[in-house]
């Protein structure tokens, strides 16, 4: 079911800058001049809520002698005023935008027969767009330069350009098949994740024999970009980490080649030094510490999206902060970080993408489990489950069935564990999760959901010891320690290791 326009609205207003929302505050008269009170009191009321409060804006509108019975049709002038406020403040920060807004201006000039107007603004726009590789852009000012140079009868000149612009329409065929490559390769990165075992790769290697990324493409910033970007993604889901470190590399140095891009879109530049720190902490632990105290740096001198690379650097350096610790077992200093890490996650949430969120309840339960907060633990194993879809973190989501069980065993539930189990079985099963480590975690909770803690249930987790470190051998098995540190509970138990 769609979102309704109310919660548009206050989605929207939320996800506005600072700087964003002063502007409005300025311009309001601009757009809506006989409603400019009304759309103000309407935006100041939304925005100092949460979520929609439909009795908040009811009772500010009673008291300001509005009538709330008009109030959906309010919600959509003010959201349409709120966009083209947003428009206005970015039209001068992104080159697209600038382009754009000069068509609309050619366009203007054209009907106003002022055509040397038109065609020395088509040039600079021309160049812009080159220089940004925005080909749809290109098309509509090649098509416009067409239009006025066959008014002025300069059919010669107009001809020439038929070659200029099937020129633009190759290079973005060939734009369209590597983003479309590159797309393909995070769907697979989010279903496969670190894949568990060979036989899945498949879809993967058969991505990677397409011929259009077989060949680097350096006079094309954003093919390059989309190819690059394909092989990281392919070597993460293989954890190939030296691979990987490679191709960001690679970007890195594209960036540089093309310094403008970076200017414009910060965010991406951001990106690859995330996956750096990510790769970092596994490849040079010891200097992970600096590493992480540089990336928080990185938004400071940063004069675009500032607000949405503030979030990023968030969530992904406290995620492998907190990853960090449980890696180490150092169980005191994961619990330590998580109110922080609350707190942030309430300031930020409206920019956080689903996927990081449910990565920071997984690491929550997992710090908390190895406290021995079990209810806790199972909060956020159930936030999980009951808030977000399979699809956003499926590693992570069908996981969580186990999970929930290690959890409710632990805290004494021992008559739900039959039935738990044989969901988690009928799930894991269905969509192909149940890998070797999975079913023999279910055949001995299955088996210790039978045996109260006891002498004889030690012996049970000495023999799952024993058959896990076994299995835990096989490469692609043993990636289920980068989800849950399953051994570190076994052991726990038989007294193997003790947390920290």
């Amino acid at each position: 079911m769609g979102k309704n326009k109310a919660t548009r609205l206050h989605e929207l207003i939320q996800a506005l800058s600072p700087a964003e929302k002063k502007y409005f505050h300025l311009n309001i008269g601009k757009f809506h001049p006989k409603e400019g009170n009304k759309q103000l009191l309407l935006f100041q009321t939304i925005n100092k809520h949460k979520n929609y409060n439909k009795e908040a804006i009811e009772t500010a509108y009673t008291k300001a002698r509005y009538t709330p019975k008009h109030l959906p049709t309010d919600h959509n002038k003010l959201y349409n005023s709120v966009l083209d406020s947003i428009r206005d403040f970015n039209v001068d920060n992104a080159a697209e935008s600038k382009l754009y807004d000069s068509i609309q201006k050619i366009t203007i000039l054209f009907e106003k027969k002022l055509f040397d107007h038109a065609l020395k603004l088509i040039d600079r726009s021309k160049k812009t767009a080159y220089q940004y590789e925005i080909y749809g852009a290109l098309i509509n000012l090649i098509s416009l330069e067409q239009r006025i140079l066959k008014v002025l009868g300069k059919i010669d000149e107009a001809l020439a350009l038929i070659d200029e612009q099937q020129a633009v329409w190759k290079q973005q065929e060939l734009f369209n098949q590597m983003i479309k490559l590159h797309y393909q390769s995070i769907k697979l990165r989010i279903s496969l994740s670190k894949a568990r075992d060979e036989g899945r790769l498949n879809q993967l290697e058969e991505l990677l024999q397409n011929p259009v990324l077989k060949k680097a493409n350096p006079s094309s910033f954003w093919i390059e970009f989309h190819r690059l970007e394909t092989y990281c993604n392919y070597h993460f889901i293989k954890d190939e980490q030296e691979q990987e470190l490679f191709y960001n590399q690679q970007l890195i140095k594209l960036y540089q080649q093309y310094h403008w891009f970076q200017q414009d879109q910060p965010l991406n530049y951001l990106v690859i030094h995330t996956r750096f720190l990510a790769i970092k902490r596994h490849l040079h632990p010891q200097q992970f510490e600096k590493a992480l105290q540089e990336y928080r740096q990185l938004g400071n001198n940063l004069k675009k999206q500032k607000r949405e690379a503030q979030s990023t650097i968030f969530i992904f350096s406290y995620n492998y902060e907190l990853d960090n610790y449980l890696k180490q077992r150092a169980w005191k200093k994961a619990l330590n970080l998580i109110p922080t890490m609350e707190k942030g996650l309430k300031k930020h949430y409206n920019l956080i993408r689903d996927a990081l969120i449910v990565g920071s309840y997984h690491r929550f339960a997992h710090a908390f489990f190895f406290n021995q907060d079990y209810s806790n633990a199972l909060k956020y194993i159930l936030k999980i489950q009951n808030d977000f879809s399979p699809t956003v973190r499926p590693d992570v989501y069908y996981f969580a069935f186990l999970f929930q069980i290690i959890t409710h065993y632990e805290l004494g539930h021992y008559k739900l564990l039959p039935y738990l189990i044989k969901t988690a079985k009928y799930h894991l099963d269905k969509h192909k999760s149940l890998h070797k480590v999975e079913a023999l975690t279910m055949l001995y909770l299955k088996k210790l959901s039978k045996e109260l803690p006891t002498t004889k249930s030690i012996q049970l987790f000495q023999n799952f010891e024993q058959e896990l470190s076994m299995l835990l051998k096989d490469e692609y098995e043993s990636r289920i320690l980068q989800i849950f540190d399953l051994l570190a509970w076994i052991q726990s138990k038989t007294g193997s290791n003790s947390p920290k």
